[in-house]
């Protein structure tokens, strides 16, 4: 087994992934799976054992531009997202709070492409806005951001 780590979290502002997405690794004999749980509710588990290695390549293409952590300092509310991934002799550590990188609708959308269901953040305006590549932050999209969060308590 490469993988010793995948915790993948896309949250709330207090780390509720009730609306989002969380990530467990099992480990059976060896062979690595990774269960998403989406929307606390739906559990969706990938079999790595047939494709590890090919599964660890893609995850290196889609956080290659996630070298370092994204932050939107003047908004305390809003979403947040981490991702810390170990293999072999590396690891992938980066962390986001209401600011994205650009890969990270392509890494939601690779996962999906696995069978992984969509969470209900993803039927946001805020990640419609992200998905058609208008904004990175959400500097400009607080009013209604601060609706949806107040509303989904």
């Amino acid at each position: 087994m490469r993988l010793s780590k995948f915790d993948f979290l896309f949250a709330n502002a207090w780390l509720r992934a009730d609306r989002g997405i969380s990530t467990q690794l099992e480990n059976d004999n060896g062979n690595a799976s990774i269960v998403f749980i989406v929307n606390n509710s739906q559990k969706f588990v990938l079999d790595l054992s047939e494709r590890e290695d090919e599964f660890i390549c893609d995850i290196e293409n889609y956080t290659k531009d996630m070298n370092f952590n994204f932050y939107e300092k003047d908004y305390c509310d809003g979403l947040l997202w981490r991702i810390n991934i170990c293999y072999d002799d590396k690891m992938i550590c980066t962390v986001g709070a209401n600011a994205f990188p650009k890969s990270f609708v392509a890494l939601l959308e690779f996962f999906h492409s696995l069978g992984v269901p969509k969470c209900y953040h993803e039927n946001t305006k805020f990640y419609n806005m992200l998905k058609n590549d208008e904004h990175y932050k959400m500097e400009d999209i607080k009013g209604w951001i601060d609706k949806i969060q107040r509303t989904d308590s």
